[in-house]
């Protein structure tokens, strides 16, 4: 996930920056997609 935080929302809670967990689920979708993209190419 983006640092430790994942997709439950624990973290969006608490974030001192106030980043939204759509933001957080944003980010790992990315990051899931560019390592699936990464190993077929």
């Amino acid at each position: 996930g983006f640092g430790p935080c994942s997709n439950y929302g624990e973290c969006a809670k608490v974030c001192p920056a106030g980043i939204p967990l759509s933001a957080i689920a944003a980010v790992n979708k990315e990051r899931l997609r560019a390592g699936f993209q990464r190993r077929l190419a």
